[in-house]
């Protein structure tokens, strides 16, 4: 249990450092204002092909991997909440199975 506690503790805390890292590299590469306006010229366009589509390729697999650690954060969230919701209903049967062993022993007098 304190293991499995540790290990969503420590994925959460794994997942968010490379979220951070990935989201902080995807917004360095993204262009500047500037750079917008000149890609509006057709001139610029034609002139630097090689270096824009290198810089939409790194865009995209920059997104591709934001979405990437998007999915698995997601999946340790919802891991975290199914095994909450697990912890609960293994309470509620312990509590409904002491119930019934006292209906029984108070039926039987035991104690």
């Amino acid at each position: 249990m304190l293991f499995r506690i540790l290990n969503i503790i420590l994925s959460l805390v794994v997942a968010s450092a490379v979220f951070t890292k990935i989201y902080d590299e995807y917004y360095s590469y993204l262009p500047d204002y500037e750079k917008l306006e000149l890609v509006n010229n057709s001139d610029f366009l034609i002139e630097n092909s090689h270096g824009l589509r290198d810089l939409y390729n790194h865009a995209f697999e920059q997104s591709v991997l934001y979405a990437f650690m998007s999915f698995i954060i997601l999946v340790l969230i919802l891991e975290y909440i199914r095994h909450g919701f697990n912890i609960r209903k293994a309470r509620r049967q312990e509590e409904s199975l002491d119930s019934a062993v006292k209906k029984i022993n108070d039926k039987s007098g035991i104690w």
